[in-house]
């Protein structure tokens, strides 16, 4: 049985700021991380391409940098990558000094692949050198799988769609792809992008532009039952409201590339309806060292150490989507890690259990763990928490299974003190389980990214997809925080 898939991104167009508003270039690097975490853990392709115009800007000093900040990400992919240079990236050389060069004719399982680098055209139209032509001729030789074309300008029969760029030498290009039943063509460079065409025993794709709004890639299945296509946005559905309420700031020692003022216009070009900034207490009041070492006294020498900051820096930010709380953490005798004074000036408090004394011993001692863990929690419900982070978090960080008896009397608690329970994937498996217990008690869940990275902010796909498998299809203002 043939079931293959193909992820596809194209014209980043990454860059300090592109001339044109519309392409948000400025974060393409933010998007590639986005799309493949998110070919990561949710869609798992056979493949991902890369169809060019990486780049905007291909003579600028920084242009090698930024495709090297590219090139880390894609290596991130866990599936193989093929990667085209566009009019926008260097010269085809120069590119794959960076990117690694594709081979003449990659095959990955079934599927052939061939990239063609053709020459530009007036008007922003290519044209296929005869030797390329010769190669497109001999791609069948020795293989009767599929094979697929590879090419920044997008190849289409005359007349088939609106896209105004081709080839000057096109009605040749399709001669021979219906005499040897090319499989597919992709392209990228037609920002709007295209559907799937059909054109005699052929298929073709232009795919959109991933700088621009809706910033979408494209997921192609090949199978038994031929070939689709389907756009998948980095944006959240703005109608169901969603609110990130668990986002790190430049004052998290776990923090990546993480600045306020970029995750607020991400939120927003991302569909969210809100966000909430909650750092970590214990980052804000201690040192690095301190701040992990978790046995503190909530009243450790140094407080309040860099709170004030942390709430001046959000203070121009806030707005009626912009709120700041804390993630607040808890010390070993199940104490908050928390001034009265912060606590009165957040907006939505966060209780974590990041480490406990049976967490931190090898071996671990899962029913020691669950006993202390259970026991804090005891203390922690009552305290003024609006949020419980990661449930159970703990268990799998410590290197063990989380004991499901331990669904029931969590959902008790949370019922208790009206507490809500926080969907995380941030280094996190939820089970499906717990979460379908809290729904059918009423007990309310609140959407974290818990980013640590710019990427992260309001990626909820994962979440989605959790409640979709506790097999909730309702309205999910009834049951979200």
């Amino acid at each position: 049985m043939l079931a293959f898939k193909i992820a596809v991104v194209a014209d980043l167009h990454y860059s300090s700021g592109c001339p044109l508003p519309v392409r948000r270039g400025e974060y393409a690097h933010i998007f590639l991380a986005r799309v493949v975490h998110r070919l990561n853990h949710i869609i798992k392709p056979d493949v991902l391409l890369v169809m060019g115009d990486c780049l905007d800007v291909p003579q600028a000093a920084d242009a090698k940098e930024r495709l090297e900040t590219l090139k880390s990400i894609l290596d991130k992919a866990e599936c193989p990558v093929i990667a085209v240079p566009g009019n926008h990236d260097p010269e085809p050389d120069v590119f794959y000094e960076v990117m690694e060069r594709p081979a003449p004719v990659v095959d990955i399982g079934p599927v052939r692949f061939l990239t063609f680098l053709d020459p530009e055209e007036p008007g922003y139209n290519a044209v296929r050198l005869p030797q390329d032509l010769q190669r497109m001729r001999k791609a069948r030789e020795g293989h009767s799988g599929p094979v697929v074309f590879l090419q920044h300008v997008p190849v289409f029969p005359s007349g088939l769609t609106k896209c105004p760029y081709g080839y000057t030498n096109i009605d040749e290009i399709i001669e021979i792809m219906d005499e040897y039943a090319i499989t597919l063509s992709i392209g990228g460079h037609y920002h709007r992008g295209t559907e799937l065409v059909h054109h005699n025993r052929s298929s073709y794709l232009a795919v959109k532009a991933l700088c621009e709004d809706p910033f979408e890639f494209c997921v192609i299945t090949i199978d038994d039952d031929g070939i689709s296509a389907m756009n998948h946005s980095l944006k959240m559905p703005a109608h169901l409201g969603l609110i990130d309420r668990h986002v790190h700031s430049e004052y998290a020692y776990c923090g990546e590339d993480m600045d306020m003022e970029v995750s607020v216009e991400l939120a927003e070009l991302f569909g969210l309806a809100g966000l909430v900034f909650t750092e970590h207490s214990s980052h804000l009041y201690y040192g690095r060292d301190p701040a992990w070492r978790q046995g503190f006294s909530p009243t450790y020498p140094g407080m309040p150490g860099r709170m004030p900051q942390y709430w001046q820096s959000a203070k121009p930010f806030l707005s009626d989507s912009v709120q700041v709380g804390l993630e607040v953490d808890y010390d070993f005798h199940g104490r908050p890690v928390l001034l009265e004074e912060d606590r009165k000036r957040s907006q939505l408090l966060v209780g974590a259990v990041h480490f406990l004394p049976a967490s931190m011993r090898r071996p671990v001692d899962v029913e020691r763990l669950a006993d202390e863990y259970m026991a804090t929690l005891a203390k922690l419900m009552p305290d003024g928490m609006h949020v419980l982070a990661h449930p159970f978090r703990i268990f799998r960080r410590s290197g063990v299974e989380t004991p499901d008896r331990l669904y029931e009397p969590m959902v008790r608690l949370l019922k208790e003190h009206k507490v809500a329970a926080e969907l995380n994937f941030h280094t996190n498996s939820p089970d499906p389980e717990f979460f379908r217990m809290c729904i059918d008690a009423g007990v309310k869940i609140s959407f974290g990214s818990d980013a640590h990275a710019q990427y992260e902010v309001g990626e909820f796909a994962q979440h989605l997809q959790l409640l979709s498998d506790c097999g909730f299809d309702g309205d999910l203002k009834e049951i979200l925080l």
